[in-house]
């Protein structure tokens, strides 16, 4: 997601709104996971409020090892200012060539 702030608001704080009001919608306690909205929600509904709040860019492929993910992830940022990544999804030390900011 990509989220053009405002002074003195955060990307993560505009992030950590979305992911708030997504998860009071559906009840969720405590972390959100996309099953949680596959059985809870419509994902459609939910995917369409994601995206009238940022630029929400996604890809699948099979993975083969580190060297095709990261030129898939690369020709996946390109020409974004800002990623979010879920760490635990990635290579540690894996290079994408753009601003990152990594979470647990």
């Amino acid at each position: 997601m990509a989220f053009q702030p405002w002074p003195g608001v955060s990307h993560l704080e505009l992030g950590r709104h979305l992911v708030e009001c997504i998860k009071k919608m559906l009840r969720v306690g405590g972390e959100l996971k996309w099953r949680d909205v596959v059985r809870r929600g419509r994902p459609e509904a939910i995917l369409a409020l994601i995206q009238a709040a940022a630029e929400v860019r996604y890809t699948a492929f099979h993975y083969t090892g580190e060297a095709k993910l990261a030129a898939r992830l690369e020709e996946l940022v390109r020409g974004a200012d800002l990623v979010v990544l879920d760490n635990q999804l990635l290579p540690r030390g894996l290079k994408v060539g753009v601003k990152t900011v990594e979470r647990d």
